[in-house]
């Protein structure tokens, strides 16, 4: 009884109810173009002001240390802040923050600048990551050679074993840096 009158009803529908097929689009139906462009203005100036931050706005902020700050304008490499908070902030340069130093962070991102600018100030390349990383190692396979270069001068030990098993020089000269490479076998040299 129900199958005959079940399919009566979709006969029925389908014989007498216009189809009608509705356009979808990937905006909400109550965002107009008036919305729409308040809300990329909006984005735009929150960008503008994320650019624009330095160390004068880390102060102002009662939340963040000067270690936040200078990760902060590491990462986004913002190299006017950087040199602010470390001339006139008193900064721990080697501070962890998120399990990194910043200079394992200018390292990490293949900010060169910044990463001498950090070496210069003292910062400690000895220092490990979580992971067990050390900064020389992260150089080497970002192939920094001005960092690479400071190092060496610090004495590093360029025989460790990095990650991958193999000593730093085994690496460069598989990879062809060449610069790199030359580095690294004078280097040797220096320490022999």
């Amino acid at each position: 009884m129900w199958d005959i009158w079940s399919g009566a009803v979709s006969h029925l529908l389908e014989q007498y109810v216009p189809k009608v097929t509705i356009n979808t689009t990937s905006d909400s139906p109550w965002i107009d173009g008036e919305a729409r462009h308040a809300i990329n203005r909006k984005r735009t100036a929150w960008r503008r002001v994320k650019r624009l931050m330095t160390e004068a706005w880390c102060s102002s902020v009662p939340f963040m240390s000067p270690e936040q700050c200078l990760h902060k304008a590491l990462r986004q490499n913002d190299r006017n802040a950087v040199r602010e908070i470390l001339n006139e902030a008193k900064v721990n340069i080697n501070g962890l923050y998120y399990g990194m130093t910043p200079l394992m962070v200018a390292v990490s991102k293949g900010y060169t600048e910044a990463a001498l600018t950090l070496l210069d100030k003292g910062a400690d390349s000895a220092i490990r990551d979580v992971d067990g990383s050390s900064v020389f190692e992260q150089a080497v396979l970002k192939n920094q050679v001005q960092v690479v270069k400071r190092l060496v001068k610090r004495n590093i030990f360029l025989n460790e074993k990095l990650k991958n098993g193999h000593t730093a020089l085994t690496y460069s000269a598989q990879k062809k840096h060449s610069a790199l490479t030359e580095v690294l076998v004078d280097g040797d040299v220096i320490q022999a």
